[in-house]
């Protein structure tokens, strides 16, 4: 195990957290506003923070503040420190208090556009753990312990370290930060890219509220300032990828669990492996808005699930495929295709120009020449597959099918009853599709980013629930 060199400073940083958690009041100040030196009573609310102050619209000579407005920029000044409050929405009026929300405040001074070394700090509502799936280091913090619970992923030839930091009374946190001098965009590009990929590996996707704060100096012990913003709501999935420890999902079957541990031939991702996903998340919004479905398709209903994942499994593919010259449509021969096209649209021509109206008419022409030769939807989801050299069992081919069904709101059948299918047996079913996609997901996407150990068989391991037998492995390797 790698140890990262130095102590990672998180003690005043997260004093400042605990100041901004803390209810205070403050004066509000902006020349030539309306509530300019106003006594205000700020504290945290859901993602961002509530504001509270009192303004008379009925004073003579006072301007006028309506509900429903955003005020820019307001300085809010805390025992003598000044506090920008970026955006300040006027929810309500109850003369002569007003309501505020701010979703976004920051430390006077601030600029996002110049360059500091950052660290990202986000609350955690629970522990994130994630000792078997991905490759660990050992880091140490000013809190004054050791710890493992850290890794890494190389973005852009920046080293961008991720660590849980355990403060005690169950307060956790996920620390990320770069050792090296960037603008604010640029970090959190970086930071959000390895979120998503902590979140697609682990299954916890961190979220709420984010504090970032900017140093001047490496050692990065003191915040020259703080940005604090909102976030997504935490994703708190009960599926991942992979898992190092066979015993965590072969409970029933500790013979088959004893077998894999024996062969050890489970591994953890590899923070080569991890940064190539986190590079790739980087680099392609596509891609960020494909793993936060596939997360958010995992704690939705049955019903979007299995549908959910389709699609993702169709954005991934369109991702993956993009610039390659593999050619996955009927007919090869470009000349021959569009010749076949021409003869068909002749022949619609030459037998319906009489029994058609002219917008019908160039409406099939114009279908023929777009469609005839456009690969089916199962051959595009099997592409990335065949690409990356993935094989395919019959089962999965047979789950691909059922994407159209999916996607136009009807339930697969997977085990051929037809209509005198029970609401079990639909459910069933869908579960066992939704566990089947993830699987294939799962599979796609690692090798992509170069891993090539096994991912976790989730229909193979709840056969039992599916009550489809399967005659698989419980991991598969990809």
């Amino acid at each position: 195990m790698v140890e990262i060199e130095g102590i990672f400073h998180h003690k005043e940083a997260l004093k400042i957290i605990d100041t901004l958690s803390k209810p205070r009041w403050g004066i509000l100040s902006k020349k030539s506003s309306p509530f300019d030196k106003t006594k205000a009573f700020i504290k945290p609310r859901n993602k961002g923070f509530s504001l509270a102050f009192q303004y008379d619209i009925f004073t003579p000579g006072e301007r006028k503040l309506n509900v429903g407005q955003y005020q820019r920029k307001i300085e809010f000044t805390i025992k003598g420190k000044g506090i920008v409050l970026e955006d300040m929405f006027l929810s309500y009026y109850s003369p002569p208090k007003y309501g505020a929300q701010v979703s976004f405040l920051y430390s006077k001074g601030f600029s996002k556009r110049s360059a500091y070394y950052y660290r990202l700090i986000i609350p955690l509502k629970e522990e994130l753990k994630f000792h078997y799936q991905i490759e660990e280091t050992l880091f140490s913090t000013d809190l004054g312990y050791r710890s493992r619970t850290s890794s890494q992923a190389n973005i852009s030839n920046d080293a961008i370290f991720l660590c849980v930091i355990n403060r005690g009374r169950k307060e956790f946190f996920l620390s990320v930060e770069s050792r090296i001098k960037q603008s604010f965009e640029s970090f959190s590009n970086k930071a959000h890219a390895v979120i998503n990929g902590l979140g697609f590996i682990s299954g916890y996707l961190p979220g709420v509220k984010g504090y970032y704060f900017a140093y001047t100096t490496k050692h990065m012990k003191t915040p020259k300032y703080f940005y604090c913003c909102e976030f997504r709501d935490t994703i708190r999935a009960m599926l991942t990828p992979i898992s190092s420890n066979p015993y965590s999902y072969l409970t029933h079957k500790k013979a088959a669990a004893k077998k894999y541990q024996s062969k050890k031939i489970l591994r953890c991702v590899k923070i080569s492996e991890f940064s190539n996903l986190c590079q790739h998340l980087h680099d392609s919004v596509a891609l960020s808005g494909t793993i936060l479905l596939i997360l958010e398709s995992s704690v939705a209903s049955l019903l979007f699930r299995p549908g959910g994942y389709a699609m993702a499994l169709e954005a991934i593919s369109d991702i993956i495929m993009k610039g390659s010259r593999i050619n996955i449509a009927p007919i090869k021969d470009k000349a021959l295709s569009r010749k076949i096209a021409k003869e068909c649209q002749d022949i619609i021509t030459k037998h319906c120009a009489t029994l058609l109206d002219a917008d019908t008419l160039s409406l099939l022409n114009s279908r023929i020449g777009s469609n005839l030769n456009k690969p089916t939807n199962k051959a595009q989801l099997k592409a990335p597959f065949d690409f990356l050299k993935i094989n395919l069992l019959p089962r999965d081919l047979q789950v691909l099918e059922t994407r159209n069904d999916l996607l136009h709101g009807r339930y697969p059948d997977i085990t051929g009853e037809g209509k005198l299918r029970t609401n079990d047996r639909i459910n069933r079913d869908l579960h066992y599709v939704s566990l089947r996609f993830y699987t294939l997901l799962n599979m796609v996407i690692l090798k992509w980013c170069g891993f090539d150990g096994h991912i976790i068989n989730y229909p193979k391991i709840q056969e039992r629930y599916c009550k489809i037998k399967l005659k698989e492995d419980y991991f598969r390797k990809v």
